[in-house]
Order: structure tokens, then C-alpha cells, then sequence
């Protein structure tokens, strides 16, 4: 998983950068990034919750 956090910083670093671009061609591209980045991140905190509902923390009290 830790190369995955890191795949999503470097995403979401270069969203940043599109995103604060004066083009509009950019600025497009920025959006479509973002768009993409919000989809990736539910789709994991939706796997990550799935996971944590099928293995539940022994720490946590249910």
C-alpha cells in the first residue's frame, strides 16, 4: 500500500499544478485530473472500508 500513497501524492501534486495553470487547455486537463483523482479516492476509502468491515481491527471494539 505504501506505493500507492505514494502514486496518489504525485497525483495529486501535479492536479495542484495543472489546477493553478493560467491556460485553459491546462486548466481542462487540471480538471479532468481532478475529476479522476476524486473517483480514485473513493473507490479506495470504499476498498478500505470494505476491507475493514471483512477485517475488523483487534483493537476495535465492535
Amino acid at each position: 500500500m505504501g506505493g500507492s500513497h505514494t502514486v496518489f501524492e504525485a497525483i495529486m501534486e501535479n492536479a495542484i499544478q495543472w489546477r493553478t495553470s493560467q491556460s485553459h487547455k491546462k486548466q481542462a486537463i487540471g480538471f479532468a485530473i481532478l475529476i479522476a483523482l476524486d473517483i480514485l479516492t473513493v473507490n479506495c476509502i470504499k476498498r478500505q472500508v470494505t476491507h475493514e468491515a471483512v477485517n475488523p481491527s483487534p483493537t476495535r471494539s465492535v
